[in-house]
């Protein structure tokens, strides 16, 4: 959400802008919180008491989370500093008005988990974020981009820009989920409770298929359209 740690962050209409620009925006951000934890909190701040019913992990994680469990359970809405991030991320959707879906099933953005997709790709997703990790990096980067030929050029710029901040290189992962979005090739929310619980939660979208997949076609806005996806506009 904020870019490079060490460049200037990016102040909310500048990514609003970018997201009102794009066919599809990717957002590493949790879209909502746990259902029976916004109730239990409501529930306690009108004197009706905590619900014992409620169990740590049911508080703690989305139903998205416990979807996906590698490479690791995404970090806590309701625990953890992501929150923080959360709450952000909440304002930015508000100000996209009532076209925002939170299951990502349609709208202008959907919620993604760069590790959940790099895992999919059996890329190694874990011990690569920060300065000490800046080898780690530098090797995911290159196994990545050895994927990516004949998917999508990757300049060297922006190989060194991945390789220098593990911002921008889950961005670019993002950018991925995003296009595997726009082709239908994401892990959707179940018809029934898993889709009620996305629409107010959110819904991690999550890559179903390969890297070399996603050289395909994308659906065109009022064209070809898939059943279910958001409309894309040129590619």
């Amino acid at each position: 959400m904020t870019g490079d740690r060490r460049s200037t962050p990016l102040e909310n209409e500048d990514l609003l802008g970018m997201v009102r620009a794009a066919d599809l925006s990717g957002i590493d951000a949790p879209f909502g919180w746990p259902v029976p934890f916004v109730e239990a909190v409501r529930s306690w701040n009108g004197f009706g008491g905590w619900p014992e019913s409620a169990t740590v992990a049911d508080l703690r994680y989305r139903t998205t989370d416990l979807r996906i469990r590698k490479p690791r359970l995404p970090l806590s809405v309701s625990s953890d500093l992501i929150g923080v991030t959360a709450m952000r991320c909440a304002s930015i959707l508000d100000s996209l008005g009532e076209s925002v879906d939170r299951s990502g099933m349609s709208g202008p953005a959907i919620e993604v988990y760069p590790a959940a997709a790099l895992f999919r790709w059996g890329l190694v997703a874990e011990r690569y974020k920060g300065r000490v990790h800046t080898e780690a990096r530098r090797d995911l980067v290159a196994a990545l981009c050895t994927r990516l030929e004949g998917v999508c050029d990757v300049p060297a710029c922006h190989r060194q820009t991945c390789e220098s901040s593990d911002d921008a290189l889950d961005a670019l992962v993002a950018s991925l989920a995003v296009r595997a979005r726009m082709l239908g090739r994401t892990q959707a929310p179940e018809v029934g409770h898993e889709a009620d619980r996305a629409r107010v939660e959110g819904w991690i979208h999550v890559p179903d298929c390969e890297l070399a997949e996603l050289a395909g076609r994308a659906p065109s806005a009022g064209g070809d359209r898939v059943p279910g996806q958001p409309g894309i506009g040129g590619d």
